[in-house]
């Protein structure tokens, strides 16, 4: 009995990133797939409102995902997150105290 040998070539252009690496590269595939919305078309003025922060609008980079990473390793996931403690991790890490309410609720939804 002997082994076949393999007839084709082995795919190795592929490997393995983070999130943070796509966005470094500007990975944007979803985007391409969106429908192009006409706002003229659609009747919609211009809107004026203050920005809203979310979780998505966090600085990206290493030192943000590993604070990010270093947050869902403290916490208890059966528990509210704890007052006071959102800004004081965020200060720690030299992050702005605005950030507290938006990481809140999000870790909180979690």
């Amino acid at each position: 009995m002997s082994a076949r040998e393999l007839q084709r070539r082995i795919a190795d252009d592929w490997r393995v990133t983070s999130y943070s690496g796509l966005q470094q590269h500007g990975f944007s595939g979803g985007q391409d797939l969106l429908p192009r919305l006409d706002v003229d078309a659609a009747g919609v003025g211009e809107v004026v409102e203050e920005p809203q922060l979310t979780p998505h609008q966090f600085p990206r980079g290493a030192a943000p995902g590993t604070f990010l990473h270093s947050l869902f390793e403290e916490l208890d996931f059966t528990q509210p997150v704890p007052e006071g403690w959102m800004a004081e991790k965020l200060q720690l890490s030299g992050f702005d105290a605005q950030w507290a309410p938006v990481l809140t609720d999000w870790l909180g939804a979690c």
